[in-house]
């Protein structure tokens, strides 16, 4: 896995995770960028961007919709080794 996971700009240009594996709860949060808006709800840390950057990487098929989502065809499998791969790597790099 490498040091450093590679985003589509699209997900890099609309802050929604919290740069922490330990999000606060949010009752709402509206971002607005030039690039996007997005409403937060909830928590959204680092293992989910993690877990979104690894679906985007392992996907077998990606599809936009016509409203602008995003279907990704991903093995469940393949998604649990990769981070648990992602994970052994930053113990390690912790030790």
């Amino acid at each position: 896995m490498p040091a450093h996971s590679e985003t589509p700009i699209n997900t890099c240009r609309i802050p929604i995770f919290a740069a922490t594996r330990r999000p606060s709860t949010v009752k709402e949060f509206h971002v607005e960028t030039p690039w996007g808006s997005a409403t937060i709800t909830g928590k959204l840390g680092q293992q989910h961007r993690d877990m979104l950057d690894a679906m985007r990487m392992i996907a077998e098929k990606e599809q936009m919709t016509h409203d602008g989502r995003m279907h990704l065809k991903i093995d469940p499998a393949k998604l649990r080794y990769v981070l648990l791969i992602s994970q052994k790597y930053r113990l390690q790099k912790d030790v």
